[in-house]
């Protein structure tokens, strides 16, 4: 039972119901173009459990990397690599590599579909890029979020909607590439907790740059554009409208807001007068909600695409 725990607090359980988003999205975008099947099911399975094997390697690799400065902070995390030892969290990556890597194979020669390889392969690359050296994207300012986008949202969910659809389509490769871009801010506000360690082990990333403050705004500046620009392309998509699209639309609306509303929070809180209080920096860190974010934004774009089936 330790060891179950400890396997999940290092594969960073928290953001295992973001599949939800990465898997969710695609698979109902391509109900659009497909019809409901056990083959439709299986994709969807197959892409599920895709997803959680890259997520489970990402997610280690990016805690191994982070394991010195976790000691001080998220001592939970880097104690789950002491609990296993270094050279066996490095044996896991290795194995799952392997079995996710033969799984997509199979697909990519089942389904012929050489762009299923070719994806998992960009995907694997930047996963270990963003922490590793020597590219190490995660201390570069601008490489930071453009990683991010790439290896947490946008290959994931291309490669997922390849799989289920059989095909892009330019609904849905717009669609994912517009939550791609809502998905930026997620990055820099989950920044906002880290300030003080990273700024100790100069990982220059963006909130390190140019502060917490800029650093949140910047997030409701693109949150709102990104927002925006998801909700108005949806709504031009209606082909007609009634009582019960309005109300989804009007819920996505209010998610949105939700989450832009919980950035400006904590823009209030990130005063740098007030942090000089121990105390209300400890409550600002502990206020980091990304996996709400997270969940909030794709339960509005779900919401969205779900609309265009209701009548």
């Amino acid at each position: 039972m330790k060891a179950i725990k400890n396997f999940f607090i290092l594969v960073r359980w928290e953001y295992l119901p973001s599949a939800i988003n990465e898997t969710g999205i695609p698979a109902l975008l391509a109900l659009l173009f497909v019809p409901f099947s056990s083959q439709y099911v299986f994709r969807v399975i197959m892409s599920l459990l895709i997803w959680y094997g890259a997520h489970f390697i990402g997610a280690q690799i990016n805690n191994i990397s982070d394991y010195e400065s976790d000691k001080k902070f998220k001592s939970y995390i880097s104690d789950s690599i002491e609990y296993f030892g270094m050279k066996k969290v490095k044996q896991m990556i290795i194995i799952e590599t392997i079995i996710v890597s033969a799984l997509t194979i199979g697909l990519t020669i089942v389904r012929r579909q050489p762009m299923l390889l070719i994806l998992w392969l960009i995907g694997l690359f930047f996963a270990y890029a963003y922490s590793g050296k020597p590219f190490n994207f995660k201390r570069r300012t601008v490489m930071n979020p453009i990683t991010l986008a790439l290896v947490l949202y946008l290959i994931p969910m291309l490669f997922a909607y390849l799989l289920i659809a059989g095909d892009f389509h330019g609904l849905s490769v717009i669609t994912i590439l517009i939550f791609g871009v809502q998905m930026v801010p997620m990055f820099f506000m989950d920044e906002i907790s880290d300030y003080e360690e990273d700024k100790e082990a100069n990982v220059m990333n963006p909130c390190v740059r140019f502060g917490r403050r800029k650093t949140v705004m910047i997030s409701i500046i693109i949150g709102s554009i990104s927002n925006a620009a998801m909700l108005f392309y949806w709504f031009n998509n209606i082909s007609y409208f009634s009582s019960l699209k309005m109300v989804l639309f009007i819920i996505a609306l209010l998610f949105f807001v939700f989450v832009i509303l919980d950035y400006a929070r904590i823009y209030r809180m990130s005063e740098p007068s007030l942090l000089r209080d121990e105390s209300k920096l400890m409550k600002l860190k502990k206020s980091i909600h990304t996996p709400v974010w997270l969940m909030g934004t794709g339960a509005a774009t779900l919401l969205l695409i779900f609309e265009s089936w209701v009548k």
